[in-house]
């Protein structure tokens, strides 16, 4: 199985990475296949502070499969010993802008700013000439779309975006359209602004499943 995952709030993994491809083998006689063998994958990795946004890929594999692919065969190798081996391709949370916070500093900022989607919504830049949101790409060539908390932060990058304008986004709209879904997707990040001169690379799943959770708790208290 190949899932799409984020490092899980709390995890090791959290403060220094955005997110990861995760590419899971189960022997059969460990779990059966199919949803089963999905769950089984996805308990492993969130026990490893991972937490699968979406699965990209799953069937079933053998020697033979791998014939041609010496380091994948090695990794089946692994799994067929131990009943389960894992291989997470993680990339490191990325900041652009002025200005310069440790990692853990970059953490904490990131989970302050998810948690504000909640009462405040978000904002991103939308061009109506184009009819498409705001996107960028970082030194690493990683590509992005900008989401800040307030109007006043989202205007101090206007000029990196000639031609865009503010458009507000509900918490619902964050917490459970599809917007974020497309970004992630689009194999995209969010380039969420924790202050007004840094934005820093988070996974859209993430920032979604933390507004909707919100969201959730929301409702039952009222």
């Amino acid at each position: 199985m190949v899932a799409d995952c984020y490092p899980t709030v709390g995890s090791e993994a959290f403060g220094d990475y955005a997110g990861g491809v995760a590419g899971c083998w189960m022997r059969s006689d460990v779990c059966a296949g199919g949803a089963m063998a999905e769950a089984f994958a996805r308990k492993r990795l969130s026990a490893a502070g991972w937490t699968v946004a979406r699965v990209i890929l799953r069937e079933r594999v053998s020697a033979e499969t791998y014939a041609s692919k010496a380091e994948e065969r090695e990794l089946l190798e692994d799994a067929l010993r131990d009943g389960y081996f894992a291989d997470i391709d993680a990339w490191e949370r990325k900041v652009i802008g002025k200005g310069h916070l440790d990692n853990e500093e970059i953490a904490e900022a990131a989970k302050a700013t998810a948690r504000r989607f909640f009462k405040r919504g978000g904002v991103s830049l939308f061009s109506k000439e184009d009819r498409q949101w705001a996107n960028g790409v970082s030194a690493e060539r990683d590509e992005f779309v900008p989401l800040w908390v307030t109007e006043e932060s989202a205007r101090a990058w206007l000029e990196h975006w000639p031609g865009y304008h503010c458009r507000h986004l509900t918490a619902k709209h964050l917490g459970h359209s599809s917007f974020l879904g497309e970004i992630d997707e689009a194999y995209m990040w969010v380039g969420l602004g924790i202050t007004d001169s840094l934005l820093t690379m988070c996974h859209p799943i993430w920032i979604r499943e933390t507004v909707a959770r919100q969201l959730r708790k929301g409702c039952r208290s009222s």
